[in-house]
């Protein structure tokens, strides 16, 4: 079911596109521009660095980055080391960070200097653009990793030695978040599987941030189909639409992008629902609840959007609404025809209902929990299905409709979000007795936490009090 992709593993893409057409564009960061020869001097430059400092297989490395070149860069490079690599989200607090680089069993922490993390005492803090600028100055030999076997890679599509590990924390039902193993073969699976069904990309915009399985995924499909990626200074609509017209003019086009619901409302209200920019061909729409009218709406625009459905554990999106291929009035008759559905599996997909329970299989489904065989027994039965913690239905064309969690999970925006985690945070104000915390429908973020407390006697905080003590 995990058998080797026939493309390399992302460690090895840029080494191969360098080797093929070194010139071809790779990144665009604002005005700076990295060709494919570029992005692989960085990243052998960031694997070099690390084995350098005595890190390789069997070490495991935090990773803090915004979405910049740099954290492209690294999500190429680091692994070239052999190293399993933990994604850190640049918005947990000092406190969270040290529980989760312990929890990983991470020597060090390489930090991209944009997001201005400072590391645990006692955990090595490597400053991302210093070892670039460093290696672009005077690279030493790279080293003898997966990365390093080009010509295996370039004729067979496989590559040589241990297959490093991407480690995602995931948000549950408890206050500690679960740590998702994706061995780089998942998430080529997952990659060939988006580019076997969506239109030929042009270019990918980094629509999304790289400490999310979606982020990751953006790079990974980009890397496969040998498509540059354009990074955003900001995720807002208005620097998203400018983003996409200064590429063009550096002679990219931003063919696909990935949104969750909130930011494809905010371009279509800024573009007052006129039609995308010239060259986009496919949106995909995704990381929790859809709304209907949303998507009627975007269709009704000309907007090339692609429902969706899948979750860390899946290396990303595992079922689409794939209706690119089809001029805009047939996919609006197409889509009013199946309101509510995110669309079918995605090639070497397999999906199941068991009692409404969705499951699914696939080798794009993780490896398990780090550290956690219960936890990942609870996940995975026997045989291979991935138990998702989602409600569901078919219809009689096999299309999957969410009907919500089974769990308690709230995703809010395309963020997971533990209510045991809020109301662990909230329950230690000490004028709190008990905290119960559930999700209400919001318009603009699908569903938002509200916290319902019993006080202490004579104990009155305000609400303000009460977030800055959650915060």
């Amino acid at each position: 079911m995990n058998a080797m992709p026939a493309t390399p593993l992302l460690p090895d893409l840029a080494r191969c596109h360098a080797l093929d057409r070194p010139f071809a564009p790779a990144v665009l960061d604002g005005d700076a521009l990295w060709s494919w020869a570029e992005l692989d001097r960085r990243a052998t430059s960031i694997g070099a660095a690390l084995t350098s400092r005595g890190l390789g297989p069997g070490d495991s490395i935090g990773l803090v980055i915004g979405g910049t070149a740099l954290g492209i860069a690294a999500l190429h490079g680091v692994p070239r080391a052999g190293v399993d690599v933990v994604l850190v989200h640049p918005r947990l607090s000092r406190p969270e960070i040290a529980a989760l680089l312990e929890v990983a069993g991470c020597r060090a922490l390489i930090v991209d200097p944009s997001t201005g993390i400072a590391a645990s005492p006692g955990i090595e803090r490597i400053n991302l653009g210093e070892v670039i600028d460093a290696g672009t100055r005077a690279l030493p030999p790279a080293p003898e990793t997966t990365a390093a076997a080009e010509t295996t890679a370039k004729t067979t599509g496989k590559t040589t030695g241990k297959t490093t590990e991407f480690i995602v924390p995931t948000s549950g039902t408890t206050a500690h978040p679960k740590l998702a193993r994706l061995p780089l073969d998942r998430l080529a699976a997952s990659a060939a599987a988006w580019n076997a069904v969506l239109p030929e990309a042009t270019g990918w915009l980094l629509s999304l941030g790289l400490a999310h399985v979606a982020g990751l995924g953006i790079v990974s499909r980009a890397a496969a189909a040998g498509v540059p990626i354009v990074v955003l200074p900001d995720l807002d609509a208005g620097a998203l639409l400018a983003t996409v017209d200064a590429a063009a003019g550096h002679g990219i086009i931003a063919s696909h992008l990935s949104l969750v619901a909130t930011q494809l409302a905010g371009l279509l209200d800024a573009l007052a629902d006129a039609p995308p920019p010239d060259g986009i061909r496919a949106v995909i729409l995704g990381g929790g609840p859809i709304p209907d009218g949303l998507v009627r709406r975007a269709i009704r625009a000309r907007w090339p959007v692609i429902p969706s459905y899948g979750m860390t554990e899946t290396a990303s999106g595992v079922v689409a609404e794939v209706l690119a291929d089809r001029p805009g009035a047939d996919r609006a008759a197409a889509v009013g025809d199946r309101a509510g559905t995110v669309g079918r599996p995605l090639p070497g997909v397999e999906l199941r209902l068991d009692g409404g329970d969705i499951q699914v299989r696939g080798p794009m489904v993780f490896a398990g929990y780090l550290d956690d065989p219960a936890a990942t027994a609870a996940a995975i039965t026997a045989d291979g299905w991935l138990r998702t913690g989602d409600l569901g239905r078919l219809d009689a064309d096999g299309g999957l409709t969410i009907d919500g969690r089974s769990d308690g999970l709230i995703v809010s925006g395309g963020e997971n979000i533990s209510p045991a985690e809020v109301e662990a945070a909230l329950a230690t104000h000490p004028g709190v007795r008990e905290v119960a915390v559930v999700g209400v429908p919001d318009p603009t973020w699908s569903h938002v936490p509200v916290a319902i407390l019993v006080m202490e006697p004579g104990a009155n905080p305000s609400d303000d009090e009460l977030i800055a003590h959650a915060r």
